[in-house]
């Protein structure tokens, strides 16, 4: 999964992280489905909006991470109608 590309249709990227001083930041489409599902098998993190706030990555299940980032990316581009 290449979560660096910028589709013309969207003009952002589709997932993008960022580390931040206290904690690694994941900025993704709250709108995916089974989002709300997934966050409750991630572990410990804090969401505000569109932004997962993770401490350590040992902090969460990783598989399920994998997953919420897949999630937000099927889910823009269905919502931009991105065909790549």
């Amino acid at each position: 999964m290449d979560v660096s590309a910028y589709p013309a249709q969207v003009g952002r990227p589709l997932a993008a992280f960022a580390p931040r001083r206290q904690h690694l930041t994941v900025y993704l489409t709250p709108q995916a489905d089974g989002f709300d599902a997934l966050l409750k098998k991630l572990g410990k993190h804090k969401l505000s909006g569109g932004c997962l706030h993770i401490k350590r990555l040992t902090d969460v299940d990783l598989a399920v991470l994998t997953k919420l980032i897949s999630a937000s990316v099927k889910a823009t581009k269905k919502r931009h109608k991105v065909t790549k």
